[in-house]
Order: C-alpha cells, then structure tokens, then sequence
C-alpha cells in the first residue's frame, strides 16, 4: 500500500524526534493518556539500570514500572506518591528531587502533554546531578573556608589547631606574624623553637595529659616574639571529635599575658611593702613589750651567771650546781635568740617561705609578744585555744600579723574603759564547713563597739575609725585572710566592744 505525502512527512518527523531523544544525555520517558510507554532512550535505561534496550520498553506500563524502580529510592513510598501528584496536577515541574539508595541524586522535569486542549500524555525528563551537587557543596565548603581562615586571620590572637597525636596542622597568620615563622616552619614540632626550652617540658606535659584524657587544656609559657623578646602567654585548647570517620582535632588560642602578669607582680609587690610597713608600725607600738621579753632571758641569764660563780667560789667548788646554772644560761640564751628570730621575721621585707604549719603555736607567739604590753596596761587577756594540732598552709609571720593588729586594737578600744571592763578574749576552735574542718579564731573587746555602717566598711583600704589613721591595716589583714583562703567578719557585741572572726582551712591532727 503506498503512503500519502502526509504519512511520509510524520514518519520522517518520529525518526528524527527519535533520534534527537537518543542522542540527549539525560533520560527521557514519553508516556500516553493511557499511561503506556511511547519513547525511551539509553540514558534513561542506564540512569535506573533497566537491563532492557529503550525499544523493549515501547508499551509497557509506567506505573507498574514506578512500583518495580521503588526500592531503588531512598523514600519508596514518596517515590510512587510524587508521581500521582505530578498526574493529577497537570503542572510542568522542574527539578524536582529524587534520592536513590546507592547515594545518587536525580532532578527530574516533568510535562504535561496535550494537543487542542486534550491529553494526550506525559514527558518526564531525569538527570544524574551527583557530582554537579558534590561539586557544589565542595565549592560552598571551600568559600566557608576560605571566609573562616580570613576570620581566623583577624581573630586579636594566635590562634592553632593540631591532629588528635599533637602534630599541629594549622596555625593564623597573626601567629605567623608575630613568632616570624611561617607556616610550614611552624607545622609539626616546629613551633616549639619559639617557647622558651625551660618551660617547653611543663607545656608539653599539660598538652599530653589534655590529649590522653580528652580534657580541655590551659597553661602558661613564654613566648618568642619575631624581634627576640620573650613575653609570658596562656596557651588553651579543646578537643573537637571527629565526625563519622573523622579524627578528632585539637583548637587551640594563645593569649598574651605578660602585661597581666607585670601588673599582677607588681601590685603582689606593693602588697608586700604595705603588709612589711605594717608589721614594723605594729612592732613599735610594741616595742615596751619587745624590750620587756627580750629583758626577761637576759636578767634571767645575769642571774644564772651569777649562780654559777657562786657555786664554783665554793670550797671546794660544787660542779653539780654550777652545771645546772650554765644549762638555765644555755636555755635562756635560746628563749632570747627564738624571741629575736620572731621579731627579726616580722621586721623581714622578703617574702615568707609557705608551708604547713601548726596554727596554735603562732597564736601563742603572737600572744607572746602583746602579753607584756596588755599588762602594762592594765588590761586582762583571757584565752581559750583549741585546736589539737590544727595546721594549715600558708605563711606563719602573715598570720601572726593578723593577730597582732587585731590584739593592739582589741588593747586600743579598751585602753579608756574602767578596769574592771579592761579585757580582752582571744578563743580558737575547730569547726566544720561543707564537710571540712577549719580553724575559727575570734578577738574580742569590751569597747565602744561598732555601728552597722562602721561593719559594712571596715575592710575598704583607707577607712579608719581612728582620728589620724591611713585605714591600711584591716584591709592588709582580710588580703592576708583572703591568700590563705579563709575569711574575716566583725560583729558588734550584745552589751559592749566587737569582736572580729576569722576562719582558715586546714587539717586537723589524725
């Protein structure tokens, strides 16, 4: 039968259309009203690996098609859902995605066909956009990068990172400006050329044990400036974990603290000075009573001495005796030497060695030196210390200070009372806080006392209630309190004076 024009035109039209739908590289599907296959092509067939050429696919059932690709998507029951949307629609769509379970990512464009206003099918168009999209992200991922090491740059700091064993990776540019080293010289071990080789051991160790046990790390060190100069920096790090199969990594800023430390040195130093002046004030308002102590062991040796010739004037001389005289000469001549050993470290400017130390026996020291001096006075001194071996940590002169200017205070507020109200009571005690023991100890007159406004500033450096006074003495006491981790209050007395406590840590004798 031969073939009209029209015929002939239509097939040459198909053959290329095709053709055309061959040769494109995505994967193309032409359905019918009716939902049957009229065109594939390879690209289709390979993207959802349908062992079957395009031909073989001409009118089979698209939609049992759908059911039989379904496992092949990571949502199989969104897969076949999406489809009866895009149908009943009838909406060209583009892009719309679709994720399969071997990791691959397809867009697929669907189109509605129709001629005169009449369905005649439906074109659905898919493409593998894997690696386009892995690009992409590997592309944001680089800009994110790029954008975090210019923040990083700008960061007021030095700042590292270092892999999960140590081996510093990374450090900014800033680090790089201000040691001289460049990146690659810095990476590896290569930073440690810059830290100062007596404190390189200690920032290693504190690096290791942060390592080993997943601790947050913060240590101190100096630091090799590009011009020479060493400056004392605060190394901190933390541990990032790893993510999936990722290895953990290390963060690390490294801050400058030397102008803190100056300052912090400085201010321990005019500390010093001020609590050194105030034991040498304190020690001559003593001197009556230092003179009276030191007086005591001399007349004493004098006497001794003189016991001694006596003895030995003796026909025949006794031995005996004049051996014990020598002995209580020997004995006084230390009491003497320990009294001026006492005196010459409180006159001391240098720096007291810290130790643990029985806290008893330097209330009794301090009483020692003001016992003479309350006598004098008329005023009575009253104790009740116990505390059972209690020692603590910390320097015995400061807190011996403590209690000598809260005893010439004590001795001052009753300095003007009648004598039968002249007194003053120093208690000591063990207690327990949150489970620990501490010393309480108390000082207590019979003065004037103190009104609520007084209470509220009587620490404040430069507050006196004395006419004349420079309001430096309580306020070296509490930072002295404060350095041995304990803490100070005053109380006024019900009826009369105040009484100022404090309180130390410590260990009690086991």
């Amino acid at each position: 039968m031969s073939q009209t024009s029209d015929e002939i035109g239509f097939r040459v039209e198909t053959e290329r259309l095709r053709a055309l739908v061959a040769s494109i590289g995505l994967g193309v599907l032409v359905e019918d009203e009716n939902r049957r296959v009229v065109l594939a092509n390879e690209a289709l067939c390979t993207l959802w690996l349908i062992p079957l050429a395009p031909s073989a696919l001409v009118g089979t059932d698209c939609s049992k098609t759908a059911q039989q690709l379904a496992p092949m998507v990571r949502d199989s029951d969104r897969w076949v859902s999406r489809i009866d949307e895009l149908l009943k629609d009838r909406k060209a769509v583009t892009g719309d995605e679709v994720v399969l379970n071997d990791g691959r990512v397809f867009e697929r464009d669907y189109v509605p066909i129709s001629v005169d206003s009449v369905e005649r099918g439906h074109l659905w168009v898919y493409r593998d956009v894997t690696e386009s999209r892995k690009h992409a992200r590997l592309e944001r991922a680089a800009a994110v990068r790029d954008g975090l090491r210019l923040a990083i740059d700008a960061i007021p700091g030095l700042v590292w990172s270092s892999r999960a064993d140590g081996y510093v990776e990374f450090v900014n540019q800033r680090w790089c400006d201000y040691t001289g080293l460049t990146l690659e010289e810095a990476t590896g071990q290569g930073w440690e050329a810059v830290v100062l080789p007596e404190d390189l051991a200690g920032l290693r160790e504190h690096f290791q044990t942060a390592i080993a046990t997943g601790q947050a790390m913060e240590a101190e060190a100096r630091l090799r400036r590009f011009d020479g100069v060493y400056r004392w920096f605060l190394f901190r790090a933390v541990r990032s974990p790893g993510v999936g199969d990722q290895p953990d990594k290390w963060y690390g800023q490294i801050i400058d603290i030397d102008d803190r430390k100056r300052s912090a040195e400085a201010l321990q130093n005019a500390q010093a000075e001020l609590s050194h002046v105030s034991r040498v004030t304190t020690l001559g308002e003593l001197a009556a009573s230092i003179a009276h102590e030191i007086n005591q062991p001399i007349s004493a040796m004098v006497a001794d001495a003189t016991a001694a010739l006596n003895w030995l004037d003796r026909q025949p001389p006794d031995l005996a005796k004049a051996r014990e005289s020598l002995a209580a000469i020997v004995a006084d001549g230390t009491r003497g030497g320990d009294i001026l050993t006492r005196i010459r470290a409180l006159l001391a400017r240098s720096t007291h060695t810290h130790g643990r130390f029985d806290l008893a026996d330097t209330i009794q020291s301090a009483l020692r030196l003001v016992r003479s001096d309350l006598a004098r006075q008329r005023i009575a001194l009253s104790t009740s210390v116990s505390l059972d071996g209690f020692e603590i940590t910390g320097d015995p002169i400061e807190l011996q200070q403590v209690l000598l200017n809260l005893l010439l205070n004590a001795a001052e507020a009753s300095r003007d009372l009648s004598e039968q109200r002249r007194r003053v009571t120093v208690h000591a005690r063990i207690a327990q806080e949150d489970g620990a023991a501490v010393a309480v100890v108390s000082v207590e007159d019979a003065g004037v006392g103190l009104d609520e406004k007084q209470i509220d500033r009587l620490f404040a450096p430069f507050y006196s209630t004395k006419p004349g006074g420079l309001g430096m003495g309580l306020s070296i006491i509490r930072s002295i309190i404060d350095r041995h981790g304990g803490r100070i209050w005053a109380a006024a007395n019900p009826e009369h004076g105040a009484t100022f406590h404090f309180v130390l840590p410590g260990q009690a004798a086991v």
